[in-house]
């Protein structure tokens, strides 16, 4: 019975010792670590020291960087894709076009990524296709059914998952 207050005691100072830790690093004027943030003890080591300690913790730590990001290398519309490649490309559609298709050449090593083909007629958005980019570099396109009375200035833009414009062309439907 009369160890129970010291356990009770131990497990209460155990408890508070984040606390204590915390507290004492404030003291001395230190801000206390956050995670993912680099600390280096200046006060045992030399400035030279301290800068390969940082740079030897840089190497130990997981980048926190984003892969290269994702680049539109090629976009244009056209009336068709034929075996990955775009046909009919042009600029300006007639009414009857039936469909127009965006097709793109995309790459980077931020994959497998999402990305929105987004359709604006006269500044209206008709449509968000969403497609995996799975590959590297990799071709793909989206399709957009025209009706006849949709005539007027078109865009479509790739936007990433971070809401990031990689790509925009335009078309008219006359």
């Amino acid at each position: 019975m009369k160890r129970l207050p010291i356990l009770i005691g131990l497990i209460v100072l155990l408890a508070a010792m984040p606390s204590v830790l915390l507290l004492a690093q404030q003291t001395q004027g230190e801000k206390p670590a956050v995670e993912g943030e680099m600390k280096a003890d200046t006060t045992k080591m030399p400035e030279q020291g301290t800068q390969m300690k940082m740079q030897a913790t840089q190497k130990e730590m997981p980048s926190k960087m984003p892969a290269a990001a994702l680049v539109v290398e090629e976009m244009a519309v056209g009336t068709e894709v034929v075996d990955k490649e775009l046909q009919g490309k042009a600029e300006t559609f007639s009414p009857d076009v039936g469909k127009v298709y965006c097709w793109v050449m995309i790459t980077g090593d931020d994959v497998p990524a999402t990305v929105d083909f987004v359709w604006t007629h006269d500044g209206e958005e008709m449509a968000r296709v969403p497609l995996e980019i799975k590959y590297p570099r990799m071709r793909t396109w989206s399709s957009k059914n025209i009706m006849p009375d949709w005539t007027g200035d078109w865009k479509v833009e790739v936007v990433d998952s971070g809401g990031n414009v990689l790509g925009t062309t335009s078309f008219t439907v006359q």
